[in-house]
């Protein structure tokens, strides 16, 4: 039996005699495949994510401990619902260790599928300086590719504008910014490299 080629829209097939009554198959990524996941490699993508409305009714909670109000607790699953329609898939999930900020991504996670015990807490995410957000950045480890970070303004607004070298009228709460990096390292990332692929925001997405 000769060799047959078998080309689908991922996949190319190649099935050989061996001359013994048996076949051999090679599976192999179509050129255009292999190209995507080789771009993959060497390119970063940031999801940045903005806590839900937190509640101010217990004056007396220390900032850090201040949970969502209603509206917050409605609009992180729609934002969840949001990324995973995008089929957004990441390879680590970091939060700030506020309260708010935590159940934000919980709550978006949970939609995605994501379990709660594989969200990354750090406390150097609780900050308001885009800065520090950078500097943590350019730490992160090069085996992720795909990363959502989530934490506070004004660093989330002042960091879109630093990456993007764009300004933004306003960064509300629960938006979710999305940037490529057409780099091959987190320690790459300067000002300017990030190339956004979406902004979004609950009020898209909510009614009533």
């Amino acid at each position: 039996m000769p060799s047959l080629n078998l080309i689908d829209a991922n996949f190319s097939f190649d099935i050989i005699s061996t001359g013994n009554g048996t076949l051999s198959i090679h599976l192999s990524l179509t050129a255009d495949i292999q190209a995507k996941v080789e771009a993959r490699k060497i390119m970063k993508y940031l999801t940045l994510i903005r806590h839900a409305k937190s509640s101010w009714k217990q004056a007396e909670l220390a900032d850090i401990d201040r949970p969502l109000n209603k509206r917050g607790l409605a609009s992180a699953p729609v934002m969840g619902r949001v990324l995973k329609e995008r089929a957004v898939q990441f390879d680590k999930v970091f939060t700030s260790s506020a309260r708010r900020a935590r159940i934000t991504i919980e709550l978006i996670c949970e939609e995605i599928g994501i379990a709660p015990a594989s969200i990354v807490v750090s406390d150097d995410l609780y900050t308001f300086s885009y800065r520090d957000i950078l500097k943590w950045l350019k730490r992160v480890n090069d085996n992720y590719h795909d990363i959502a970070l989530g934490g506070h303004n004004p660093a989330c607004h002042n960091l879109f504008s630093v990456l993007t070298n764009k300004s933004l009228d306003k960064y509300p709460t629960c938006a979710v910014a999305r940037f490529q990096f057409d780099l091959g390292s987190w320690s790459e990332i300067t000002a300017g490299t990030g190339k956004l692929v979406f902004f979004d925001i609950p009020r898209n997405h909510l009614t009533g």
